[in-house]
């Protein structure tokens, strides 16, 4: 199954890009990463293999959880500093002493069998997390703001219904399903204030339109005499999203969190489901909420997607990559 409602784009805008540390630039052209940078404890500077210059001091709120690159040099200062690096699921690598004051080389990923039946290269399982960027949208100027027409999303996700609260007036929104156009719920009386909506029962609606095969359902939104803002969902079937759901499930078992976030919106990605795999990277923010690379990547997913939370991830995400 590769359903896809927009390809994941493999550059940043240009104001992002031009503050994205050197050693991030290289990883963008140099491919899947072979590695990502866990924890460091101490001082540590990190210089590029892809592109050699200036050791790059590590901040180690800041710089965690960034892919690495064979060749990618870390290198301590002191006896006591400490990193870890993670190459797998089965293959956690604590860097510290002589190997760390000395420089460690990060080596290219070894293939799976080498490390065991329960090992996962990255080059295999994070093929989406190395690029910044989403899907290459704009003009989001519409009253409602999520569900996004022409992007696949599963009923429950649907369901969360966002537009641009309003100061006054109440709304009114009705699923229709695709064909026929029958009316398959409704709600009215609802503050516009508010911003949003999730509604138990829409989520029901979506579901049984997807069990039905009914794809392409229409949500109407309804704020006073004059046309409704009409929003046509892509839901995914039934049997592609448990699909989705195993391979979410067998990538990250064993795995926990954020690793368990980022190889499952590596999944989610690939399956088209953009805002399913924003979401992951926010729960994994929550664990690391000061990490560059990870809010530079969630940022641009949820500006491209037109999600509300785009506008603080992308403050974070400056403010992140100020030294």
């Amino acid at each position: 199954m590769k359903r896809r409602t927009g390809a994941v784009a493999a550059v940043l805008t240009a104001a992002v890009l031009c503050r994205a540390p050197a050693a991030v630039l290289a990883q963008q052209a140099g491919g899947v990463p072979d590695a990502l940078l866990v924890a460091v404890q101490g001082s540590w500077t990190l210089t590029s293999g892809g592109n050699p210059g200036q050791p790059r001091t590590l901040d180690p709120k800041k710089d965690i959880w960034q892919p690495l690159m064979s060749g990618d040099r870390l290198k301590c200062t002191g006896q006591m500093d400490r990193a870890v690096v993670q190459f797998g699921k089965g293959d956690v690598r604590a860097i510290s002493g002589a190997q760390c004051t000395n420089g460690y080389t990060v080596p290219a990923a070894s293939p799976a069998p080498a490390r065991g039946a329960t090992a996962s290269v990255f080059s295999q399982d994070l093929q989406h997390y190395y690029r910044i960027g989403g899907l290459p949208r704009s003009g989001f100027s519409g009253f409602v703001l999520w569900p996004v027409e022409e992007v696949l999303t599963r009923p429950q996700t649907a369901s969360r219904v966002q537009w641009r609260a309003q100061p006054r007036g109440v709304l009114t929104l009705t699923l229709r399903a695709g064909s026929p156009a029958q009316v398959l719920w409704t709600r009215t009386g609802i503050d516009a204030a508010t911003g949003g909506l999730q509604d138990p029962a829409l989520e029901t609606a979506l579901a049984g339109a997807a069990s039905r095969g009914d794809l392409r359902p229409l949500l109407e939104v309804r704020s006073g005499p004059g046309q409704p803002s009409t929003v046509v969902l892509s839901l995914i079937s039934e049997a592609d999203d448990s699909r989705v759901r195993a391979r979410t499930a067998a990538v990250a078992a064993g795995v926990s969190d954020p690793l368990g976030n980022l190889l499952r919106a590596d999944v989610l990605l690939d399956a088209g489901l953009q805002r399913e795999a924003l979401d992951e990277y926010v729960a994994a923010l929550g664990s690391a909420p000061e990490a560059a690379f990870l809010l530079r990547k969630a940022a641009d997913l949820a500006g491209a997607l037109g999600d509300p939370r785009a506008a603080d991830l992308r403050d974070r995400a400056e403010a992140a990559a100020s030294p």
